[in-house]
Formats: C-alpha cells, structure tokens, sequence
C-alpha cells in the first residue's frame, strides 16, 4: 500500500512513520486505512463527475469517511 502516496498521510504528514507503523503492525488501523482510501477514491470520482451519484449517497461516503479519519487519528495519538 505505501508504493504510493495515500491520502491520509497527505493529510497527516507529521505521522508519516507512525501510520506506516501502525499499517504493517495493526491490522484493524490496515483494514480502517484501506477503508478510507477506498472511500476518498470514490469521493474523488464522484467530484470530479467521472462517476454521478445522488447527493445522498456522497454525502454518505464523507460522513463515513470523516468517522474513519477520526479514528485512525485516535489511533495515531494513542
């Protein structure tokens, strides 16, 4: 997974070690992580309309996304 920039460590640079850590270490922060980089694919794709989607089904896959993010950081700062 870290062959390429994920979008969590965009967001966290300054846990870049700590999320590598945790990916290879803990595998509910893996799966959590695969999860929310799944998501901000979609999300991205929707936005960027190379997929259509109803308003509340993005708005979904946020509230989601912004639940998962909360807990990785959590997990981060443990």
């Amino acid at each position: 997974m870290f062959g390429k920039e994920i979008s969590f460590i965009r967001e966290f640079p300054e846990f870049k070690d700590r999320i590598h850590e945790l990916n290879t270490c803990n595998k509910m922060f893996a799966e959590l992580l695969a999860e929310f980089e799944n998501l901000e694919k979609q999300i991205h794709c929707i936005e960027e309309q190379i997929e259509t989607r109803e308003d509340d089904y993005i708005s979904q896959l946020k509230q989601r996304r912004d639940e998962l993010r909360h807990k990785l950081y959590t997990m981060l700062i443990s």
